[in-house]
Protein backbone atom coordinates (compact mmCIF):
# COMPACT_ATOMS: atom_id res chain seq x y z
CA UNK A 1 0.00 0.00 0.00
CA UNK A 2 1.27 3.56 -0.97
CA UNK A 3 1.31 6.41 1.12
CA UNK A 4 -1.02 7.72 -1.57
CA UNK A 5 -3.34 4.75 -1.21
CA UNK A 6 -3.26 5.38 2.72
CA UNK A 7 -4.44 9.27 1.84
CA UNK A 8 -7.34 8.35 -0.15
CA UNK A 9 -8.72 5.68 2.02
CA UNK A 10 -8.24 8.26 5.43
CA UNK A 11 -10.14 10.85 2.86
CA UNK A 12 -12.74 8.30 2.32
CA UNK A 13 -13.00 7.44 6.11
CA UNK A 14 -12.91 11.22 6.77
CA UNK A 15 -16.08 11.86 4.67
CA UNK A 16 -17.98 8.85 6.53
CA UNK A 17 -17.96 10.78 9.74
CA UNK A 18 -21.62 12.78 9.60
CA UNK A 19 -21.63 16.15 11.31
CA UNK A 20 -23.89 14.30 14.00
CA UNK A 21 -21.29 11.68 15.37
CA UNK A 22 -19.16 15.19 16.07
CA UNK A 23 -22.15 16.72 17.40
CA UNK A 24 -22.26 13.65 19.56
CA UNK A 25 -18.49 13.74 20.59
CA UNK A 26 -18.44 17.14 21.48
CA UNK A 27 -21.54 16.22 24.04
CA UNK A 28 -19.81 13.71 25.64
CA UNK A 29 -16.75 16.05 25.90
CA UNK A 30 -18.98 18.15 28.34
CA UNK A 31 -18.25 21.07 25.74
CA UNK A 32 -21.96 21.52 25.18
CA UNK A 33 -25.01 20.24 27.32
CA UNK A 34 -27.64 21.59 24.06
CA UNK A 35 -25.22 22.02 20.68
CA UNK A 36 -26.13 24.39 17.79
CA UNK A 37 -24.67 23.85 14.69
CA UNK A 38 -22.02 26.74 13.41
CA UNK A 39 -20.91 26.51 9.95
CA UNK A 40 -17.84 27.63 9.15
CA UNK A 41 -19.44 30.36 7.49
CA UNK A 42 -21.45 31.97 10.94
CA UNK A 43 -17.52 31.39 12.82
CA UNK A 44 -14.49 30.70 11.74
CA UNK A 45 -12.04 31.97 15.40
CA UNK A 46 -12.14 30.97 19.35
CA UNK A 47 -12.80 34.37 20.02
CA UNK A 48 -16.65 34.00 19.19
CA UNK A 49 -16.63 30.68 20.67
CA UNK A 50 -19.51 30.54 23.28
CA UNK A 51 -18.96 27.17 24.99
CA UNK A 52 -21.97 25.73 27.11
CA UNK A 53 -21.38 24.18 30.56
CA UNK A 54 -17.76 24.42 30.30
CA UNK A 55 -15.78 24.04 33.90
CA UNK A 56 -13.11 26.60 32.86
CA UNK A 57 -12.50 30.10 32.49
CA UNK A 58 -12.27 31.40 28.66
CA UNK A 59 -8.65 32.07 29.86
CA UNK A 60 -8.07 28.46 30.68
CA UNK A 61 -9.58 27.34 28.00
CA UNK A 62 -7.84 29.80 25.38
CA UNK A 63 -4.91 27.85 27.14
CA UNK A 64 -6.10 24.74 26.68
CA UNK A 65 -6.29 25.12 23.16
CA UNK A 66 -3.35 26.85 22.72
CA UNK A 67 -2.07 24.45 24.53
CA UNK A 68 0.43 22.88 21.70
CA UNK A 69 0.96 26.17 19.61
CA UNK A 70 4.89 26.58 20.60
CA UNK A 71 6.20 22.97 20.69
CA UNK A 72 7.89 21.98 17.91
CA UNK A 73 6.56 19.11 15.58
CA UNK A 74 9.49 19.27 12.94
CA UNK A 75 13.11 20.44 12.53
CA UNK A 76 13.98 22.04 9.24
CA UNK A 77 17.87 20.56 8.64
CA UNK A 78 19.97 22.56 6.58
CA UNK A 79 22.14 20.87 3.76
CA UNK A 80 25.08 21.54 5.88
CA UNK A 81 23.50 19.33 8.67
CA UNK A 82 21.91 16.80 6.31
CA UNK A 83 25.78 16.25 5.27
CA UNK A 84 27.14 16.20 8.49
CA UNK A 85 25.14 13.52 9.98
CA UNK A 86 25.57 11.11 6.70
CA UNK A 87 29.39 11.33 7.13
CA UNK A 88 29.02 10.97 10.93
CA UNK A 89 26.87 7.88 10.48
CA UNK A 90 29.63 6.46 7.54
CA UNK A 91 32.24 7.13 9.75
CA UNK A 92 30.81 4.88 12.70
CA UNK A 93 30.01 2.36 10.26
CA UNK A 94 33.47 2.24 8.76
CA UNK A 95 35.02 1.66 12.85
CA UNK A 96 32.42 -0.81 13.17
CA UNK A 97 33.65 -2.70 10.51
CA UNK A 98 37.77 -2.00 12.16
CA UNK A 99 36.58 -3.30 15.39
CA UNK A 100 35.30 -6.25 13.44
CA UNK A 101 38.30 -6.91 11.74
CA UNK A 102 40.71 -6.65 14.33
CA UNK A 103 39.18 -8.70 17.09
CA UNK A 104 40.51 -12.01 17.44
CA UNK A 105 37.87 -14.90 17.76
CA UNK A 106 36.68 -15.44 21.11
CA UNK A 107 36.87 -18.71 22.60
CA UNK A 108 33.88 -19.52 24.51
CA UNK A 109 33.86 -20.62 28.01
CA UNK A 110 31.72 -23.88 29.21
CA UNK A 111 29.98 -23.11 31.87
CA UNK A 112 29.85 -26.51 34.08
CA UNK A 113 26.99 -26.82 36.44
CA UNK A 114 28.40 -26.94 40.13
CA UNK A 115 27.54 -29.79 42.01
CA UNK A 116 25.73 -29.45 45.27
CA UNK A 117 28.69 -30.52 47.32
CA UNK A 118 30.73 -27.91 45.72
CA UNK A 119 28.29 -25.19 46.82
CA UNK A 120 28.24 -25.94 50.66
CA UNK A 121 31.84 -25.59 50.54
Amino acid sequence: MSILDAMHMLSGAWAKVSSQTIINCWKKAGFYSDIDVITAQQTSTVDEFQPNNLQMTRKEFENWVDIDNNIQVALELSDEHILDSIIEGEKQDNEEEEEDVDKPPEEEEEETPMKNSEIRQ
